[in-house]
């Protein structure tokens, strides 16, 4: 038997073909950025296949997201650990 449900990937990019009509508006410079966001579910197609939902779109935004949140994070941490460092170079005066 033949398999009823493209997998992750070609469903993805079949997501993408989707939003063409809407790239199409964007300038140039947004579309490039588009682009590179329709891009980031791809790092997860592993997780997006076992998790088996049946609306696309839900994969490709919590995708989305997460990485985004993981990006916030880490600027986050970064920007705490100048924080910290300044703060240790500073001496308090009393």
């Amino acid at each position: 038997m033949g398999r009823t449900i493209p997998s992750f990937r070609i469903a993805g990019v079949m997501e993408e073909s989707k939003w063409k009509q809407f790239r199409a508006l964007l300038s140039k410079k947004d579309r490039k950025l588009f682009d590179d966001m329709l891009r980031l579910p791809r790092l997860y197609n592993s997780c997006c296949m076992m998790v088996c939902r049946p609306v696309v779109f839900h994969s490709v935004v919590i995708s989305i997201l997460f990485h985004h949140y993981k990006q916030l994070e880490k600027l986050t941490e970064q920007q705490n650990g100048i924080s910290t460092d300044q703060n240790n170079g500073q001496t308090s005066e009393m």
